[in-house]
């Protein structure tokens, strides 16, 4: 049996990774944001630091106080990209630590081009 929510209030984080920086959002069922959080909201400046592990469990540990401060227990889904999931795993164990739950992972595929919309490039020979 999995983990289930005792409080029928449904909580979600997005995880995402850029090139110099890092964000770890919490929003409910609406898209309203509880919290939002970055390396520049933590106070860590230089790009370098940006892009290390413990700028990525300073970021997930003030994310889940606030979470934990306005009384959230169980994060529902968790959006990540495919190519994160060694940092998703730090955001898990730094949101376990503080007291947050996380009842189910989503990961997201990335797509070349808007699926839809077009075709992907062909190489050129």
């Amino acid at each position: 049996m999995g983990k289930k929510n005792p409080d029928n209030k449904k909580y979600y984080a997005f995880f995402l990774k850029k090139r110099n920086n890092v964000f770890v959002t919490i929003t409910d069922i609406r898209g309203k944001v509880i919290t939002s959080q970055s390396a520049g909201s933590c106070k860590i400046t230089t790009k370098k630091k940006k892009k290390s592990w413990d700028t990525l469990k300073a970021v997930a540990v003030s994310a889940s106080k606030i979470a934990r401060l306005k009384n959230i227990r169980y994060i529902y889904k968790f959006f990540m990209t495919s190519t994160y999931m060694k940092n998703c795993r730090i955001i898990f164990q730094s949101f376990k630590e503080s007291g947050l739950l996380i009842l189910q992972n989503i990961i997201i595929r990335s797509r070349p081009h808007a699926l839809p919309m077009r075709k992907k490039k062909l190489k050129r020979l």
